[in-house]
């Protein structure tokens, strides 16, 4: 290594620095949104609020699998309801911001007669036990 190499050197490591305390706060961040425990129960009280909210009602709640990985556990659960087309869309989005991180693996709509009555299969993936790895024991210089 050359001395005149050393201030790119540390621009590098600075940047790497920065890169790692932004990862670091992004695992923290999603960390927050992931339960211990799946609370299927919670998120069904969730839904229910949020589709009657936009005109969404909810006719039917099933948990489906769960899969246990070295990082996380995750469980689906499968919803029927009917409603508008932008009632869903609203209840989609809305479940989106919620605390809790899940994610939409399907999504199914079938319409109805009527322009308010819709149906709709929805199926979640809840994420829960989260397992992150431990942070290195020390800190980069």
């Amino acid at each position: 290594m050359k001395l005149d190499e050393a201030p790119e050197l540390r621009l590098q490591h600075d940047a790497m620095r920065r890169e790692l305390s932004d990862l670091r706060g992004r695992v923290e961040a999603v960390s927050r949104r992931v339960p211990d425990s799946p609370r299927e129960g919670e998120f069904l009280s969730d839904l229910s609020r949020i589709g009657a909210s936009h005109g969404v009602s909810i006719d039917d709640f099933r948990r489906g699998g769960a899969t246990d990985t070295p990082t996380h556990s995750v469980v689906t659960v499968a919803a029927t309801a009917r409603g508008t087309y932008a009632g869903l869309c609203s209840l989609v989005e809305e479940v989106a911001g919620l605390p809790r991180l899940t994610e939409v693996v399907s999504l199914k709509a079938t319409p109805g007669r009527a322009r308010d009555d819709h149906r709709f299969r929805l199926t979640y993936a809840l994420y829960y036990a989260l397992d992150a790895p431990a942070p290195p024991d020390s800190e980069l210089p």
